[in-house]
């Protein structure tokens, strides 16, 4: 689960030792549609089964010949689909999400400031922090004269997420933890300019959202790389406050593709699967 090269390397160690055969079960497919589709090879050759959190997945492992089972996605098992009616949100809040590692927080911190500086008092900021860096947060912005609201636990921020009329957030899982708030959503995201163009001609998506991936057309917006300044941002969220029926139609296509993942009775699937191995 999760680092596919170091346990490819312990089942090679355990395939080795021919007093015991276990069958090996692989939850969570590494995104070989993104990036380094070459580990379909390793896990032919180490896994005997892999469980897709997405549909749109089955063709690559099919094409391989590799075992499978799409299990839809935990975040979403017994979500309920709501009627969408954003004038329920607070009209000023909005959250930003800046991620977790130093590297995201030295890109996006600055960025963020300019833009809530920009959008002036007359707003509420809520930011999703982590543990770790809750405390670099809270001093950041300590001298801030903006009302600004900065947690960690679950519970506060999935809150604080649903309140929001919109919600900026650096691209990763977070997109999905957002998507289960019902609120507007614009994905940024900038690389080290040396990474970005050694990394951009492997790269096989056209779209950094796991959403306008599996939609294969934009639905949430896209700041990437030169596009990820504050007057970008500030931009699209004038664009989106100024026409929130733009917001309502954004929910209403990204649940429409949220469906084909959710609800699928994910944990007992797996279970029952992995019983017949037994």
């Amino acid at each position: 689960m999760d680092s596919p090269d170091f346990v490819f390397r312990v089942i090679n160690k355990i395939k080795k030792n021919k007093k015991i055969q276990p069958k090996f079960l692989h939850y969570v497919a590494p995104t070989v549609w993104a990036w380094r589709e070459s580990r379909l090879l390793s896990i032919k050759k180490y896994i005997d089964k892999i469980y897709l959190l997405f549909d749109f997945e089955k063709k690559y492992f099919k094409n391989f010949k590799i075992k499978h089972l799409f299990v839809g996605h935990p975040f979403f098992e017994n979500f309920k689909f709501q009627k969408i009616n954003i004038s329920k949100k607070s009209q000023n809040l909005i959250t930003f999400c800046p991620g977790s590692r130093n590297s995201e927080l030295n890109y996006f911190l600055p960025i963020f400031k300019k833009v809530m500086s920009k959008l002036g008092s007359s707003y509420t900021f809520h930011i999703g922090a982590t543990k770790s860096n809750y405390f670099f947060l809270k001093n950041y912005f300590k001298n801030s004269k903006l009302k600004i609201i900065i947690n960690f636990e679950a519970d506060k921020k999935e809150k604080f997420y649903k309140k929001s009329i919109l919600c900026i957030a650096k691209s990763g899982t977070i997109s999905l933890d957002l998507c289960k708030s019902q609120s507007g959503i614009i994905t940024i995201y900038k690389f080290n300019l040396l990474n970005y163009f050694l990394i951009k001609p492997f790269v096989k998506v056209k779209f950094i959202n796991i959403i306008n991936i599996m939609a294969n057309k934009k639905i949430i917006p896209e700041l990437i790389q030169s596009d990820c300044t504050s007057e970008k941002i500030l931009d699209k969220i004038y664009f989106y406050l100024k026409n929130k029926n733009q917001i309502t139609l954004m929910i209403s296509d990204y649940n429409n593709i949220l469906k084909r993942i959710s609800n699928k009775s994910t944990s007992r699937v797996i279970s029952k699967d992995i019983k017949s191995y037994l």
